[in-house]
């Protein structure tokens, strides 16, 4: 063998020594749909009429999306956005007395950062799991606004019409850890879950308006408070190439997420959980 040859071999071993790890290393995205219901004690209407006037929201839509790196290694790193929002308008007649009208209007709005850092472990040849923590920041806004118009010539208060208003933003900030696993199935299937635990330290603003006779009364206080917050999900994936699609079912439950509108009474704050749940579709690809 000449000294060029041999210099071309060893260029090429060399070459290929550098290229296997980038090789396998991998790059991700993912775009998820979602199908959601909100919940929470807080999500009825200011006068307590009945429990049939509430104005808790139906399913509504949002989205999620995020971007990893997977280093040869096993080590991950993603950050991952979600949006999802839900409001809901109603309205009822003879709510307390014939003649009466009352109506409702109520809107969530929930944003979400997840920065994660993480490893996975193969236990078995069609058993994986997964390690993570990191970094969450999240933000629940939450405003109503209840009207009621009191029957024409009633004499029972200083004013026919009483009006609240109110607003709540909480800002999380906060570690979050969990795990994953993941069977893989015949016919490139498989099935996997995922959970999650966050501790977050929050500041929750609240202000408002409501009417207790002919005077407006504004209300605005601003409070500092810890938040739990427990993620679970589940689901089925496939898998052709680099492409993935799963589908599944989770839920969120933000423990004191919300400062309740008994504030505008009390002056102090109170709070009460938030619970998301429901369906999710996902498209996932890697290079």
């Amino acid at each position: 063998m000449s000294e060029l040859e041999e210099m071309v071999m060893r260029s090429t071993i060399l070459l290929l020594m550098l290229a296997t790890p980038a090789l396998s290393q991998v790059i991700s995205g993912h775009a998820d749909l979602l199908c959601w219901q909100a919940g929470s004690a807080d999500f009825q209407n200011a006068y307590a009429i009945s429990e049939n006037l509430s104005a808790e929201p139906d399913r509504s839509v949002g989205f999620r999306a995020g971007v990893g790196y997977q280093h040869c290694s096993h080590w991950k790193v993603s950050w991952t956005y979600t949006n999802f929002g839900a409001d809901e308008s109603r309205a009822w007649s003879g709510a307390r007395n014939p003649g009466d009208s009352f109506s409702s209007y109520s809107d969530l709005d929930f944003q979400l950062h997840d920065f994660e850092v993480g490893r996975s472990f193969r236990l078995a040849e069609y058993l994986e799991v997964e390690a993570f923590g990191g970094f969450r920041w999240g933000q629940v806004d939450y405003s109503l606004s209840d009207r009621y118009q009191l029957a024409p010539g009633s004499i029972f208060v200083m004013t026919d019409t009483q009006v609240v208003r109110a607003n709540s933003c909480t800002d999380s900030y906060g570690v979050r850890l969990g795990g994953e696993a993941r069977c893989r199935l015949r016919g490139n299937l498989s099935l996997f879950g995922r959970g999650a635990v966050s501790g977050l330290a929050s500041t929750t603003r609240s202000n408002g308006t409501s009417n207790r006779g002919i005077t407006m009364v504004p209300w605005d206080v601003t409070d500092n408070h810890e938040n739990l917050v427990l993620d679970a999900s589940t689901g089925l994936a496939w898998r052709y190439g680099q492409l993935e699609v799963a589908a599944g079912y989770e839920w969120s439950s933000w423990q004191n997420s919300i400062q309740s509108r008994r504030i505008r009474y009390t002056e102090q704050p109170d709070y009460e959980d938030l619970l998301l749940e429901g369906a999710f579709a996902r498209v996932a690809v890697s290079y």
